[in-house]
């Protein structure tokens, strides 16, 4: 995950380019939730299948030292975390029953997409209690070379039945001065809009 330093500084002429978006739940306070997390992962091309690529190792010492090596998954998994264990930065938005940050991600120009989510109570003396999604979803965007570009609030909605429900809505105005406050050079960059819809 590369999510943007205050000090950053945008640059069109870049390979890269900037996801914004806001990251939510709902039904849930998240002053009772120890972590909270959405996966994301980057797309092949169209005209292309995903392979599945796995290490292998000929010999012990080999696999000595490749295990070491392995801390990303193949398939580009990157983990956006909008509430960590250990997280100092209090969070960008409180409304009514929602809860979450404004997030933006530096990337390499392509398609992504989130697909599941992770939320974690916190352990008491009887253990804490992790929930996910039991099918993944869809939630695709794309990024492109030196641009930014606006995707909407992601939120999970996590009933009192634990059933979820996920949804995305432009709250561009908002998330934009929210992200202009925390790095002043977003303010400097055009920002296009492109919410999409999420996909069972």
């Amino acid at each position: 995950m590369s999510l943007i330093r205050t000090d950053y500084v945008f640059d069109p002429k870049q390979p890269e380019g900037l996801a914004i978006m806001s990251l939510t739940l709902s039904g849930k306070p998240m002053e009772k939730v120890s972590s909270f997390e959405y996966r994301l992962r980057k797309l092949p091309p169209k005209d292309g299948k995903a392979v599945i690529a796995r290490p292998y190792f000929e010999s012990l010492k080999q696999h000595a030292r490749g295990v070491s090596r392995l801390t990303s998954r193949a398939d580009g998994d990157r983990r956006i975390v909008a509430k960590g264990p250990n997280s100092i930065e209090p969070l960008d938005l409180r409304e009514s029953e929602t809860a979450g940050r404004v997030a933006s991600l530096h990337l390499p120009a392509g398609a992504y997409e989130f697909y599941t989510w992770s939320l974690k109570d916190p352990a008491g003396q009887s253990g804490g209690t992790e929930y996910g999604s039991q099918r993944p979803f869809s939630y695709q965007f794309v990024v492109k070379p030196g641009r930014a570009t606006y995707i909407g609030q992601l939120n999970l909605h996590l009933s009192e039945w634990k059933t979820q429900k996920i949804t995305v809505e432009d709250r561009r105005e908002r998330d934009l001065a929210l992200l202009k406050k925390k790095v002043p050079s977003i303010g400097e960059a055009l920002v296009a809009s492109e919410v999409g819809r999420v996909q069972p």
